[in-house]
């Protein structure tokens, strides 16, 4: 309606070749009610608000035949997002709103010319989250996840509470597979949420040469890999996960493809593809992780800056984005990149991630070891479980997040069902424990990986300095260890605990005190390994977020002088 009354006043006013532009509008609203646009009017803050626009005209390869695009302008702020083909007559343009207010649809652009300026003028409201849209709804507790930049190497929400990165490897069972119909996705999602991780990583979309990847709305292309006819409704299923994954904390980490399942070297192809996974599904909470291995394609280095470079320029929210590299190494060549949030390892050792600790960017560890199914034929990574344990708590303790540890079902070919009848594994409780002591009792997002802290051999530490110590010790086989903390950085009191890593329990018998000012000594409760926690009274583990009740701060406003 207000794009009709807009054509009115121009059909009065305007001079005849304006008139006869509008006439042509309301005749199309009027005769072709169902192309025009729809839309609701109210949603929460970082809710997806969603538009659909219809033609009758008609397209070979609609996909790439059709460029639409808006521009959302709110109380202060300015979107602007490309659109995408969801099937037959219908383009959808979808966003999140970044600040509480009235915003309005300033302009639609397109090269179809029934779309072209289709809903321009519409507006709608963004309100404060409610407690039960919240509860439904995790991202709307604190916004989109990103880069801390008063902790470069840490993660924070859009609120400014911190946040802690850690994945589980999932591979297809993200995208694949008809799981999402009949509850099993859930189940895994569900499953996951409990034990505290919120990541997907390598959530593997498949776009590959002969692509078979299949959900419940059919194969992702309709011919082979690479085209133009890709299947709404394999995304529109898509979507759907997605929207569960956020709704219950989890955010998927999209890896496009694999050169060694033959994906495409066509740079370009793979770069307007991820245009049109930005413009599906940039107003949800994910990660963009380019292709899988990029060194394993002969022009990896190619696709990886292309990637980048096209998720920089059309992703208004600058979600997180980084590339899977291959074997022992690093994404760090395109450190100094501004589109790469954070660096990536795959099976990177300590002595990598103390490397990449040198930028002032996040070190992800996505893809490191395995552990295998009792029974399963093939070598275990996890033979023993102090080496998983330590490699866990090393890459915290190294400044990295740990993102890349997955059961592998090797000898059952990754089956589903077998992989959701067995994900109570040694990894996901110690990953379980790591991340109840460090949101439960630590400022992590302060520490700063420091093994000089301690002169004893076989210990891991981090610190606050004068606040927070955090110390790891390698247990042996016959008796408790002693070690030496370096504690010169106040004079203060501090509580001393003991936490063990293998259990996730505080060692409650053996709390005491200690007075800073010097070395310290201390002897571990016996031959495991153990975590010793020295923190003063003023450590608040999770802070107080800003409340996204209170009324915005007003602008425009100027000092009147008597």
């Amino acid at each position: 309606m207000n794009n009709m009354r807009h054509c009115i006043d121009k059909i009065l006013y305007a001079k005849k070749i304006k008139i006869i532009s509008c006439y042509i509008s309301i005749l199309f609203i009027i005769i072709s009610s169902q192309n025009a646009f729809s839309a609701s009017n109210d949603i929460p803050l970082y809710g997806a608000y969603e538009i659909s626009l219809n033609t009758t005209n008609t397209y070979t390869t609609p996909y790439s035949d059709v460029t639409v695009s808006a521009v959302f302008q709110g109380p202060s702020k300015t979107i602007e997002i490309e659109g995408f083909w969801d099937g037959g007559s219908t383009w959808k343009i979808r966003m999140a709103p970044t600040e509480i207010g009235t915003w309005t649809i300033k302009s639609v652009a397109s090269n179809d010319n029934q779309l072209n300026r289709q809903g321009e003028g519409a507006s709608f409201s963004v309100h404060i989250p409610t407690a039960l849209e919240k509860s439904v709804n995790n991202v709307l507790e604190h916004g989109f996840v990103k880069v801390n930049p008063d902790f470069p190497h840490t993660f924070m929400y859009s609120d400014g509470s911190p946040f802690f990165f850690m994945g589980d490897t999932q591979w297809p069972r993200v995208f694949w597979g008809p799981h999402f119909a009949n509850g099993d996705f859930q189940s895994l999602v569900d499953h996951r949420v409990n034990d505290g991780f919120n990541i997907f990583t390598l959530a593997f979309l498949g776009v590959d040469y002969n692509a078979t990847a299949s959900n419940e709305g059919g194969r992702i292309f309709f011919d082979d890999h690479p085209g133009q006819k890709i299947n709404p409704e394999f995304f529109q299923w898509a979507d759907k996960r997605i929207q569960y994954m956020n709704q219950k904390n989890i955010r998927p980490m999209i890896v496009l493809g694999a050169p060694d399942n033959q994906l495409t070297t066509d740079a370009a192809w793979l770069s307007y593809f991820q245009r049109y996974l930005i413009a599906r599904w940039a107003a949800y909470d994910v990660i963009w992780f380019g292709i899988k291995e990029y060194q394993e394609s002969s022009n990896g280095t190619a696709i990886a800056q292309a990637l980048g470079k096209t998720i920089l320029q059309y992703d208004p929210y600058h979600h997180l984005t980084s590339i899977h590299p291959g074997g022992d190494s690093s994404s760090d060549e395109f450190s100094s990149d501004t589109w790469l949030s954070f660096n990536s390892l795959q099976r990177g050792g300590l002595a990598m991630i103390k490397q990449d600790y040198n930028v002032l960017k996040p070190v992800v560890q996505t893809e490191s070891l395995y552990e295998y199914p009792s029974g399963c034929s093939g070598a275990n990574d996890f033979g023993n479980p102090k080496n998983l344990l330590r490699e866990i708590w090393g890459t915290q303790l190294h400044g990295g997040w740990n993102a890349g540890y997955e059961l592998e079902a090797g000898c059952n070919n990754d089956d589903y069902n077998y992989y959701l009848n067995h994900m109570n594994t040694t990894s996901v409780k110690y990953h379980t424990y790591l991340k109840r002591f460090f949101t439960q009792q630590s400022e992590f997002w302060k520490l700063v990986p420091n093994n000089n802290l301690s002169t004893s051999s076989n210990v891991w530490a981090a610190a606050q300095l004068g606040k927070e110590f955090v110390f790891y010790i390698q247990g042996n086989s016959s008796s408790s260890i002693s070690i030496d903390a370096d504690l010169s950085s106040t004079n203060s009191v501090l509580n001393v605990q003991w936490y063990n890593p293998s259990t996730g329990t505080v060692l409650t018998s053996n709390t005491s005190t200690v007075t800073g000012g010097g070395i310290k000594n201390f002897q571990t409760p016996d031959s495991n390994d153990w975590v010793l926690h020295i923190f003063s009274d003023q450590i608040a583990p999770i802070p107080t977020t800003i409340d996204q009740n209170s009324p915005a701060a007003p602008i425009g406003l100027q000092l009147k002088l008597n």
